[in-house]
């Protein structure tokens, strides 16, 4: 069963997920991007998440029926 970074952390009782054996996950450095993104006239936010050479890792648009 796989687990997710939280859990892996907590099992662990380490405070920073590098201090903990994440294999076969992989931690890629990364950064996350917030991008206006209007469609049809509904204003959303596009959130990316992009390596070091801001190529995307993935990403998601944020409409405000999906924000708590």
């Amino acid at each position: 069963m796989q687990k997710t970074f939280d859990q892996m952390l907590s099992e662990a009782g380490a405070t920073r997920i590098v201090d903990t054996d994440t294999t076969p996950h992989t931690i890629i450095p990364c950064n996350v991007v917030l991008e206006p993104n209007t469609h049809q006239g509904i204003t959303r936010v596009r959130v990316t998440a992009r390596d070091k050479d801001f190529n995307l890792l993935w990403g998601v648009n944020m409409s405000e029926g999906l924000m708590p």
